[in-house]
């Protein structure tokens, strides 16, 4: 019986997920909190998943610190990753869709013109 308990626990385990606390934490790092509409979305399949990139209108300013304007087009490039049956780790960044309007938790990338989502998971969605 003993066995079977602890065949059942460490099944569950494989399904985990971030503690909230963990995306809280990251939303609240951010060092571009806005609000935006999406304009554009172009998907490329790789071999590990599908390359993201985004045009996005900002329609809010909540926190910047790259001077980001309202009425800016802003380009944000991610991964959506393919993981196998019962991997373990944070969830997925979600598949924006043109015309979306969404918050944004994002970091700028050093010396290039585009941002990356800095909350994983819930870079695209408050708690």
């Amino acid at each position: 019986m003993k066995i079977f308990f602890l065949l059942l626990i460490s099944s569950l385990s494989a399904f985990g997920e971030l503690a909230p606390s963990v995306y809280e934490a990251k939303q609240h790092s951010a060092s571009e909190y806005l609000q935006l509409r999406i304009t554009h979305v172009e998907t490329n399949a790789v071999p590990s998943g599908t390359e993201v990139k985004i045009l996005a209108t900002v329609t809010q300013i909540i926190r910047t610190s790259s001077q980001i304007k309202a009425a800016q087009t802003l380009e944000i490039h991610y991964r959506i990753t393919s993981h196998p049956k019962g991997w373990c780790g944070p969830g997925e960044i979600p598949l924006l869709k043109s015309e979306d309007h969404t918050v944004a938790y994002l970091t700028k990338v050093k010396g290039e013109d585009f941002y990356i989502p800095a909350a994983g998971a819930m870079s695209f969605r408050n708690f």
